[in-house]
């Protein structure tokens, strides 16, 4: 019978902290658990309630359904693109929080708009409300590949 050494065992010492019970990856799992929210979550602000937005905008000539992808899309891009620049000013945790900020001002925004305010200036600020949640998601998905 072969006795096991001690490089075989695990031996605790006072210094040895036990992970038993703890996924070594939980930082990942919960920063791409928050990132696949962020991605959703302003994209699904415009397109959930896109039924209402074409009810309310297609009488005046606008169409919801064609231009939310064009006017959140490309800034999205442009936010990514502009984490060139700025991943080296400014620290991931602050492009992070402040980017959620201005997403979950202008997701919550958006309905309040469409509902107060005259159809005709309400569609641009919209639009501008889009825009500006669309960039700052991509603020926001390119800042989480800071922390894998």
């Amino acid at each position: 019978m072969k006795s096991a050494s001690a490089s075989d065992k695990l031996i605790p010492t006072p210094d040895h902290k036990s992970t038993e019970g703890i996924h070594p990856n939980r930082l990942t799992l919960t920063i791409f658990f928050f990132f696949g929210i962020c991605g959703c979550i302003p994209w699904n602000a415009a397109v959930a309630c896109l039924d209402f937005y074409q009810m309310r905008f297609e009488p005046h000539g606008h169409n919801p359904g064609y231009t939310f992808g064009f006017v959140f899309n490309w800034p999205l891009m442009v936010g990514t693109i502009s984490l060139l620049y700025f991943t080296k000013k400014v620290s991931g945790s602050i492009r992070i929080y402040v980017s959620l900020m201005i997403t979950l001002i202008c997701s919550f925004s958006m309905p309040f708009i469409t509902q107060f305010i005259a159809p005709e200036p309400a569609w641009w600020i919209l639009m501008i409300s889009i825009a500006i949640n669309g960039a700052s998601n991509g603020i926001v998905q390119g800042s989480f590949y800071t922390f894998t």
